[in-house]
């Protein structure tokens, strides 16, 4: 059973939405540490567990950036160029505040059950 502790932020069981999103990518990092381990039997759990959590953290970053954001924007991105080490990667606090509270009303006011 997964717990709130498990998903690694304790407001997950403020929103079933969020909730059922963190069940999806806890399940996941597990297929992909089952494959990683596959992959490399001599690993320790920790280097496992590191590697599925970066491909983890690249599948949703993935989703956002070429899936979710085109639509939202209604406008594709530019592909990926490939890593510029000398680009920062922060954003303004101006920006993360407004993205932030752009995410909540995302959220609807109810969710129907079947």
């Amino acid at each position: 059973m997964v717990t709130c502790e498990m998903l690694g932020d304790p407001r997950i069981h403020q929103n079933p939405a969020l909730l059922s999103l963190g069940v999806v990518f806890h399940r996941w990092h597990n297929v992909i540490a089952e494959r990683v381990h596959s992959q490399h039997p001599e690993w320790t759990d920790e280097d496992i567990f590191q590697r599925a959590r970066r491909i983890v953290i690249a599948t949703l970053q993935n989703i956002i950036l070429y899936e979710y954001l085109p639509v939202l924007l209604m406008e594709p991105l530019n592909p990926y160029q490939g890593y510029q080490p000398d680009l920062h990667p922060g954003v303004s606090h101006v920006f993360q505040s407004a993205a932030f509270r752009f995410g909540h009303t995302l959220i609807p006011p109810g969710l129907y059950k079947r």
